[in-house]
C-alpha cells in the first residue's frame, strides 16, 4: 500500500532524549568560567598596581631632582 500524500494526518514529532551523563557538565563549565574570570581580574589588578607604583616612583624622582638643584 502506498502512502496517501493528500491525507490530513501528520507524522508525530519524535521525542528528543538527552543522555543521563550530561547533567553535571554545566557545573564544570561554570566553575571553569569563574576560575578564568578570577585569574583575569587578578592579572588586571597586578597590572594596575604596577603602573601606579611606577608613577609614584617617577613623581618621587622628579621631586628629588628638583630639590637637588
Amino acid at each position: 500500500m502506498s502512502p496517501n500524500i493528500f491525507s490530513p494526518q501528520r507524522p508525530r514529532p519524535r521525542r528528543v532524549t538527552l543522555p543521563m551523563h550530561q547533567g553535571g557538565s554545566a557545573l564544570i563549565i561554570g566553575i571553569f568560567v569563574i576560575t578564568v574570570m578570577f585569574l583575569l581580574a587578578s592579572a588586571l589588578i597586578n597590572i594596575v598596581e604596577d603602573a601606579d607604583t611606577g608613577l609614584t616612583q617617577e613623581v618621587w624622582g622628579t621631586r628629588g631632582i628638583s630639590r637637588g638643584e
